[in-house]
């Protein structure tokens, strides 16, 4: 499960990691699984879209309306709820032996991750994070992610494990900025 906050001036760099997700392609072993949202003003290709689409990525898939499993309008990938409301999809429609999550955006270390420019650059914060696991947890009692990765920016700090901690087996996250 991938979280693609394009929602700000990472929008051209979201497109580019989708494209290197569809260069592989989900695969009968693998699903890819991906929410990205996008923002008007940096980014116009594929039909510049705006809001929020769900994949299953396949090999050669572009970032389009027409490719989505589930073509959205706009949602606050800042938000808890927003974050709960796509991994519970995911696991009902893509039920898996082991899970990964991707929180894919700028990262602030103990000022969150994921910042959605057009809901007023609202960010998960860490504690938000942790209620977003404790809600998919409700929904699916005893869930765990085998792994919870940011590719963002500076997460690896005690106070971010501290919120997940017992909702993964493992924690991947830079200590420092990313390139």
């Amino acid at each position: 499960l991938v979280y693609l906050d394009g929602d700000n001036n990472l929008e051209s760099a979201a497109i580019t990691d989708f494209l290197e997700m569809s260069a592989v392609g989900s695969t009968d072993e693998v699903n890819i699984v991906v929410q990205m949202d996008r923002i008007s003003g940096y980014d116009s290709s594929f039909g510049g879209w705006t809001g929020v689409n769900r994949y299953l990525v396949s090999q050669g898939m572009e970032p389009t309306v027409a490719e989505a499993v589930l073509a959205g309008g706009e949602m606050n990938m800042g938000a808890a709820s927003t974050l709960s409301g796509f991994i519970n999809w995911g696991l009902q429609n893509y039920p898996a032996n082991r899970y990964m999550l991707v929180l894919w955006d700028h990262g602030g270390n103990w000022g969150g991750v994921c910042v959605d420019d057009t809901s007023s650059y609202d960010i998960l914060t860490p504690n938000e994070l942790a209620t977003a696991f404790a809600t998919v947890r409700a929904t699916h009692p005893g869930f765990t992610f085998d792994v919870i990765g940011f590719d963002a920016c500076v997460m690896s700090s005690l106070e971010v494990y501290y919120e997940i901690y017992g909702y993964t087996d493992y924690f991947i996250a830079s200590q420092l900025n990313e390139p």
